[in-house]
């Protein structure tokens, strides 16, 4: 793990991660063609073990709740969303200038529900094969 010298650092290496993530999403419309060709689910698999599962659920739930008011958002979607914590406007004084909104993914309700989906439904296989090596 790496140690950073101020929080200035590590704040600023987690909205490049962040901004990583959401660039290799956003890629040559990358999400839309999977969703389209039917591998949705392995692409989304392998974004998250590229980039981890937080930092997909973070911009995803960012993303959902920042359209509450839209219906086509399923409410389980939604309240996924609402369990993760706000991405915090980054600092200020940073180098570059990030508008809050650059993290957020341009895509269609319809991709982003199935991405949460195939996200909530990797947290649950997860939990549940845990609780099974409990036993």
């Amino acid at each position: 793990m790496k140690e950073f010298n101020n929080v200035d650092e590590w704040r600023e290496q987690y909205y490049n991660k962040l901004l990583a993530c959401r660039n290799e999403m956003m890629a040559d419309f990358s999400m839309s063609q999977s969703y389209n060709g039917r591998t949705f689910k392995a692409y989304m698999e392998q974004l998250i073990g590229t980039h981890g599962k937080n930092c997909v659920s973070l911009l995803l739930s960012n993303t959902i709740r920042s359209a509450d008011w839209d219906g086509r958002y399923d409410r389980d979607v939604k309240a996924w969303a609402k369990s993760y914590p706000e991405i915090a406007q980054p600092p200020i004084n940073s180098k570059d200038k990030m508008v809050f909104h650059v993290l957020h993914l341009n895509e269609h309700p319809c991709i982003l529900n199935q991405a949460a989906r195939i996200t909530m439904g990797m947290y649950k296989n997860i939990s549940t094969s845990r609780k099974e090596q409990e036993r």
